[in-house]
């Protein structure tokens, strides 16, 4: 069983490590627009690091990027992306902040990122409290079959009736606070 789970880490670590990588050619290293590809890889909001790793994989062809082009480049992607919409949809997305807007951008990006963040943590309360809800009107629907259904003592219906009432008032509970998380959103 330890060997196994070790072996399941390494593999996910080299995975991981292989994904970080840049996949470039010795092509597109040599004949690659570099402002093309900062660009990308700044409306994406890949860390400045991105260009290190790339240089590093051109060196095994004796190709040097162009620098001046990629940061200019990056620098045009950045402009698409640390805008508050993007920071938005990141947030909304659970996604990690890299620090990589630069300063006079990042202000609204952030703004976005937050609202998106508190937007994901909102749906995610919202979506456990409908499932809840869904649970009692499950059980608020046995219960009122048993009720109906079958040969009870006064004793079963009184409880089965207290359920009821207890379910009921938890289900109003839930209504009343999925409608103000709404609210918020």
């Amino acid at each position: 069983m330890n060997d196994r789970f070790s072996l399941c880490i390494a593999a996910l670590l080299f995975l991981s490590c292989i994904s970080c990588a840049p996949r470039i050619t010795e092509t597109q290293c040599r004949q690659g627009d570099w402002y093309e590809i900062g660009r990308r890889d700044g409306a994406l909001g890949k860390p400045i690091t991105a260009f290190d790793r790339y240089a590093d994989a051109c060196f095994e062809y004796e190709v040097k990027p162009d620098r001046k082009a990629y940061f200019e480049g990056r620098d045009a992607g950045l402009e698409a992306y640390c805008t508050y919409q993007n920071g938005l949809e990141q947030g909304k997305l659970g996604r990690v902040y890299r620090h990589v807007c630069p300063a006079d951008l990042e202000p609204d990006y952030l703004a976005g990122y937050r609202r998106g963040k508190e937007i994901k943590a909102i749906t995610r309360k919202l979506q456990k409290l409908e499932r809840r809800q869904r649970s009692i009107d499950h059980q608020i629907k046995e219960k009122e079959r048993k009720l109906i259904a079958s040969k009870l003592s006064d004793r079963e219906r009184r409880a089965l009736r207290y359920d009821l009432k207890q379910l009921d008032i938890e289900y109003r509970e839930i209504a009343w606070k999925i409608k103000e998380l709404e609210g918020q959103l």
